[in-house]
């Protein structure tokens, strides 16, 4: 027996309709500064190396957003270019969402970010591996000094 033309319809709109709603959520967009082409959480010259060997020694990038320096939507020479500019030379810094703050692309274009830590885990240089502030099982512990810290 088959089943009725209204229902094979019904079902058909349900699928159409779970379709396009799955499709049109928008995917969230990742958050990155400008310039750290590395990831490493800091906009510096070895930014503008990744970006070289990116290029030219094909290096990978996991976010090649953050290696358009200039925001053209594209990458090129240009942008360690311009970050070595920025970097030495008082040059622009890179536009949106910039060196230092962690940000979305605000320009449509076809580059990717598919993945950036230092946006991910909070400001920068500060990943806590413990407890939270003021644990009881931090009073144990003493500070570690690093080479700047000497006392």
């Amino acid at each position: 027996m088959k089943p009725p033309a209204s229902l094979a319809r019904m079902c058909a709109c349900l699928v159409l309709l779970f379709a396009g709603a799955a499709s049109a959520a928008p995917a969230a967009e990742a958050r990155f500064r400008r310039g750290d082409a590395n990831a490493d959480g800091q906009v510096d010259l070895g930014d503008a190396v990744q970006i070289l060997n990116y290029l030219f020694a094909s290096a990978a990038i996991s976010c090649v957003d953050a290696a358009d320096t200039n925001d053209d939507g594209q990458s090129d020479i240009g942008d360690p270019i311009g970050l070595l500019n920025y970097l030495f030379v008082q040059g622009s810094a890179p536009p949106a969402p910039g060196p230092s703050e962690c940000g979305a692309d605000p320009t449509d274009d076809r580059l990717t970010c598919e993945a950036y830590p230092p946006c991910a885990t909070g400001p920068p240089g500060v990943t806590r591996i413990d407890g939270p502030p003021g644990d009881p099982a931090d009073a144990h512990r003493r500070p570690i000094h690093g080479w700047g810290d000497r006392r």
